[in-house]
């Protein structure tokens, strides 16, 4: 009788139930959170620095002196690299 009794909790809805949606691309979840890129005439360059293997804090220092982060590199690379 409690196992009958437990089966019926599990299936209560709550106002929650059922109101997320299933997203497909992680990318349209944090391209909504992150409003900062680094700057258009660096956006290829990081990408060919990653391609050429190195690694964001590297890419990062060698751009520092042109304001590009850390954030900027991995934005790059993981949200708009195509």
């Amino acid at each position: 009788m409690a196992r009958h009794r437990l089966s019926a909790r599990r299936s209560h809805r709550t106002p929650y139930s059922g109101s997320h949606e299933l997203i497909r691309d992680p990318r349209e979840v944090v391209a909504g959170r992150v409003s900062s890129r680094a700057p258009v005439d660096l956006r290829a360059t990081i990408l060919q620095y990653w391609a050429d293997g190195l690694d964001a804090p590297d890419i990062a220092e060698r751009l520092s002196g042109r304001g590009v982060t850390i954030h900027d590199v991995l934005v790059e690379r993981y949200l708009h690299s195509g």
